[in-house]
Parts: structure tokens; C-alpha cells; sequence
């Protein structure tokens, strides 16, 4: 969505970013986990198609950062404020980081933290994600 939105703006009226990848968040299909089957498993039963998401995620990214900036695209950035249970103080600042360079990307954007929401805002929060969808729909409050 964001390689689409920067590279062909008049073809998008708003763009809603749910707790977005960055473009330097390459993924990566670890085989090396803490059990015998944990990385394993979860290949395993990924479609290949998303599989291929994952492992192209690093070019994709690329890609992103190397086109123009989404400068007239209306744009809100959402992040979550819940972080895994293992996650580090330099993790969680190095998140709350990338989720501010992606909305430094599109001059046009709002960066919401959405509080009590967890990597899945669109669960979490699903009243604030509608909102702004509908705020991006020019049908809610401005």
C-alpha cells in the first residue's frame, strides 16, 4: 500500500496504516528457533504466497524507500502502545521509531498511538481504526 500510495497518489484518496511494516523491517523466514519446531511449523502451514511476502519483504522494502514521498496522499498512521511481553525498552523505542518515520514519509499524515492496542489495532481498537477510515472516507469527524 505504501509503495502504491507514494508512487501513484492520484489514484489514492487516503491511505490508513495499521501498525505498517517500515521499509527497513525486512522479515525473515527463520528456520532457527527456541524448539526443534517453531519456526518450522509455521512455514509449514504458511500458503506459499506468504511465504513469498516474507521472504521478499527486504526488496519490497527497498522498493518503498526508493520512491517519491507521499506527499499529497491523506494519510493516518495508527501504532499500537501494547508490546509482546519480551520485548525490550530498545525494541519498543526502536518500533515507536519506525512507526514515525513511516508517517514522516507521507507530509500529509496524522500518527495516532492507540492506547490498549496491541499489534493488532484492527482487534484491539476496532472503533478507532473505523474512525479513521471514515475520516479518510471524508464521512467522520475531521
Amino acid at each position: 500500500m505504501q509503495y502504491f500510495a507514494r508512487n501513484f497518489p492520484a489514484e489514492v484518496a487516503g491511505l490508513l496504516l495499521v501498525d505498517s511494516t517500515h521499509w527497513d523491517q525486512g522479515l525473515a523466514d527463520n528456520y532457527v528457533a527456541n524448539t526443534p519446531y517453531a519456526g518450522r511449523t509455521v512455514t509449514l502451514f504458511m500458503p506459499w504466497i506468504m511465504r513469498r511476502e516474507v521472504n521478499d519483504s527486504t526488496e519490497a522494502g527497498r522498493e518503498v524507500h526508493d520512491s517519491p514521498l507521499g506527499s499529497s496522499v491523506p494519510t493516518i498512521v495508527l501504532s499500537s502502545t501494547i508490546r509482546p511481553h519480551n520485548e525490550t525498552p530498545e525494541g519498543r523505542a526502536r518500533a515507536d521509531r519506525l512507526q514515525g518515520e513511516i508517517a514522516a514519509d507521507f507530509p500529509a499524515a496524522r500518527h495516532l498511538q492507540v492506547d490498549q492496542s496491541g499489534h493488532y489495532i484492527q482487534r484491539d481498537r476496532p472503533d478507532i481504526v473505523m474512525a479513521a477510515a471514515r475520516r479518510l472516507a471524508g464521512c467522520g469527524p475531521g
